[in-house]
């Protein structure tokens, strides 16, 4: 056998194993969307989420983001990191003992009225 032909064949094993190993992730993401998909509807209950069961889910996402932003806080400093946050504004940097060091100042908040519509241009 030449060179080059043993050289075409290693490439074409190449390529064989790459698509394999492609599609099998592939297949692997739809099972798992799937799955998702069904503990969904399993959990709430429902056979399709229409337009009144989505406005009843979104009432209940400023409590989530509320809570994991939260828990995020409260696991950064117990794993030992150090945490900016922006309060009576100024920067601060709160370390897992409990000191806050003043970062910056920095501009006050944009007040918001629940339900104010907002453009961006």
């Amino acid at each position: 056998m030449k060179i080059n032909e043993v050289i075409e064949l290693a490439e074409k094993n190449r390529n064989d194993k790459m698509s394999t190993k492609n599609s099998i992730e592939q297949r692997a993401v739809k099972v798992k969307r799937t799955r998702l998909s069904r503990r969904l509807k399993k959990r709430l209950n429902v056979r399709q989420i229409n337009e009144a069961t989505t406005k009843q889910l979104e009432k209940h996402i400023p409590l989530l983001a509320k809570v994991a932003t939260t828990r995020a806080y409260r696991h950064a400093l117990a794993s030992g990191s150090r945490v900016l946050i922006a309060e009576a504004g100024e920067l601060k940097e709160v370390s897992p003992d409990g000191t806050v060091r003043n970062i910056k100042r920095i501009e006050p908040s944009v007040k918001m009225r629940k339900g104010q519509i907002i453009e961006i241009k």
